[in-house]
């Protein structure tokens, strides 16, 4: 098994200071995903999704210090352990991710607060529903949406497929990038 360091989040600071991307000669990579990210990140912190971490790491000098954290210390684990096999010599796994930094005071940004796609989809079907209904009292055929909202409810139980998710998710404000967020203030360019 490949070594890796294990740091407290309250540590994490002192060890990397107050700057950003990669203070005092240090790099720190967040690997959650892309709403994750937005959220809430430690300053400085590049993001760098799972899927993408070895790709990217062939960019990065396996023998400066590496930082890695995630929400709450699980996939950070994986991603050291899959840094220090790559042959990084000085990976940091941050225990408690960004939830402990968070909870120490560590300077972290925060973005814009945005409903899941699953929640936006609960709203659209309850509203189809409640317009169906009551809409149904002056205009007879709007109870089709009530009826249309029920069975596209009943067949993503039965199939694990929501068509509507599908489609809120593919509304602009719920895209998301493949690699780097395009607002610079959100993210660090380093690495």
């Amino acid at each position: 098994m490949s070594q890796y360091t294990r740091i407290k989040a309250s540590e994490l600071e002192q060890q990397i200071g107050h700057g950003t991307g990669d203070a005092n000669g240090v790099h720190l990579v967040d690997v959650r995903d892309y709403e994750e990210f937005q959220a809430v990140h430690v300053t400085g912190a590049e993001w760098v999704p799972m899927p993408q971490l070895m790709n990217r790491s062939a960019d990065w000098d396996p023998s400066k210090p590496l930082y890695v954290v995630c929400h709450m210390g699980i996939r950070s684990e994986t991603a050291a352990e899959q840094l220090a096999a790559a042959g990084f010599t000085d990976v940091r796994m941050v225990e408690g991710g960004t939830k402990q930094c968070v909870k120490d005071g560590l300077p972290v940004v925060r973005g814009p607060r945005k409903l899941p796609v699953q929640r936006q989809t609960f709203i659209v079907i309850g509203c189809m529903i409640l317009t169906g209904l009551i809409g149904s009292f002056w205009y007879a055929p709007l109870i089709a949406l009530a009826w249309l909202a029920g069975l596209g409810l009943i067949m993503a139980g039965l199939t694990g497929f929501c068509g509507m998710a599908v489609v809120i998710g593919k509304l602009p404000w719920n895209r998301q990038p493949t690699s780097e967020p395009k607002d610079g203030a959100a993210c660090s360019s380093s690495g």
